[in-house]
């Protein structure tokens, strides 16, 4: 409600009050203006803040266990352009793995292939989950079936 004496146009509340060319507008004061003036230069500091802080789930990851690799009667070979070689006795798999770590021990390890028919060409993959036991030695476990089997690099 507009002060008794003020030329307020009731419905727009403008001030209907003609001024001069050139006069001074009183400035305009309203809190925001001071907690825009506070607030924004904090408010843009908190992502460098936050960039430093600590966050879960983005340890330290572990590597690809690149290499050959061999134990009991398996042998697997994987190279820097992820490609494989999967050997077990009756089966030998060639195509292309995916790393996905999990921790800064080990991580799951899918070995993807395809399968040809006479009449389709089937997409597979091989699912372990990889535990490093050392620099050299890794245990490889199947999900599936739950074999495991302790590898060592060759």
């Amino acid at each position: 409600m507009p002060s008794p004496g003020s030329r307020r146009d009731e419905t727009t509340m403008r001030d209907t009050r003609r001024r001069p060319v050139g006069a001074a507008v009183r400035p305009v004061r309203r809190r925001w203006l001071l907690a825009r003036g506070v607030l924004l230069p904090l408010l843009g500091a908190v992502p460098l803040l936050l960039a430093g802080w600590p966050r879960p789930g983005h340890a330290q990851r572990s590597p690809p266990p690149l290499g050959l690799w061999a134990g009991g009667r398996i042998q697997m070979m994987l190279d820097g352009n992820r490609r494989f070689v999967f050997h077990e006795p009756g089966v030998q798999l060639t195509g292309v793995w995916e790393w996905h770590p999990t921790s800064d021990a080990g991580g799951v390890l899918l070995l993807n292939y395809l399968t040809v028919t006479p009449r389709n060409t089937f997409r597979n993959s091989l699912r372990f989950g990889v535990l490093w036991t050392g620099p050299d030695s890794i245990d490889l476990s199947d999900p599936v079936s739950g074999r495991r089997f302790a590898l060592r690099r060759q």
